[in-house]
């Protein structure tokens, strides 16, 4: 047990010195705006802020995560001392499901080590993976509830059906409403996870936790959702104009060949395959989606 706490310590810990000596950008900015913003005007967690900006206006973004952060002192809020709180979260984050993997059944030793390779995997050390983390924004949470989520429908836990049932649509709750990373993961990541299980429990849950959110939000939760998928429809005829668009492109490894010397040939082909390219660099900074397919081959062999 001590062994648990200390790599969730460590966690804490090693997250914290990647944060607090950085500077916020803009999109943290915003999310701190919006915290304050929700605590000043005492709005609650499903009503629209009032934004005092150029083309503001009511805004109507999920906010549950940003109301519990609002709940503390607005000297905590507006101070360098908010760079504490997501590491807080991820540490406790990952001793929960530690924990949980303990309660499952799998040895401290095994738990352990899945903690260290959370911590210190190299995708953590890239601009994809240190955002959430370095950046103060909700999607941090809605990332490592999703996490959480999934570890209590797959990990065989001694929970009678109906607790986790109830459990897990607590979770889909707060996830749909507490940002739009969440409410992209309930629909890419956590509903085809439960039809490609085959766990039709998994699927109730969903729903219970979606209607709860209808339910206690008194509608707004749809209206939300709605102007969330304006928005990503938005984002994707916007794609191909965006700065990234270009990064997967074959052509970039051909301008990179067409540079003189080879020198500069292999720096940027090694930049190019390491920090540009998102496939490449997925698979080199995060090596178990290469382990994975060759663990289930072995293992139908």
């Amino acid at each position: 047990m001590a062994l648990i706490v200390l790599v969730a310590f460590l966690c804490f810990f090693q997250r914290l010195t990647m944060v607090w000596n950085q500077n916020f950008p803009f999109d943290s900015w915003g999310h701190l705006y919006f915290i304050v913003s929700v605590k000043r005007q005492r709005t609650g967690p499903f009503k629209p802020i009032w934004t005092d900006v150029v083309g503001g206006g009511y805004y109507h973004y999920p906010l549950l995560t940003h109301w519990f952060i609002s709940l503390l002192p607005e000297s905590i809020l507006i101070s360098r001392w908010v760079k504490v709180l997501n590491p807080i979260f991820e540490g406790v984050a990952l001793l929960f499901c530690m924990l949980l993997s303990l309660w499952a059944g799998i040895s401290p030793v095994t738990v352990s080590a899945s903690g260290l390779l959370y911590i210190f995997t190299p995708m953590i050390f890239s601009k994809v993976g240190i955002g959430p983390t370095s950046y103060f924004s909700t999607r941090l949470y809605s990332e490592l509830s999703t996490g959480m989520l999934l570890l209590l429908t797959f990990l065989p836990l001694p929970l009678d059906r109906s607790i986790l049932i109830l459990l897990v649509g607590l979770l889909v709750s707060y996830i749909a409403l507490s940002s739009k990373f969440g409410l992209q993961m309930l629909f890419l990541v956590i509903i085809p996870a439960a039809f490609l299980s085959q766990k039709f429990y998994f699927l109730l849950a969903i729903i219970i936790g979606l209607t709860f959110s209808i339910f206690i939000s008194k509608g707004v939760a749809i209206k939300i959702w709605r102007e969330q998928w304006n928005h990503l429809l938005w984002y994707l005829s916007k794609v191909k104009t965006m700065p990234i668009s270009d990064r997967n492109s074959f052509l970039n490894f051909k301008k990179a060949f067409s540079t003189s010397g080879l020198k500069e040939k292999v720096k940027n082909i090694a930049f190019l395959i390491v920090g540009k390219n998102s496939f490449t660099s997925t698979i080199l900074k995060f090596p178990i989606l290469v382990a994975i397919p060759i663990l289930l081959f072995n293992n139908n062999n």
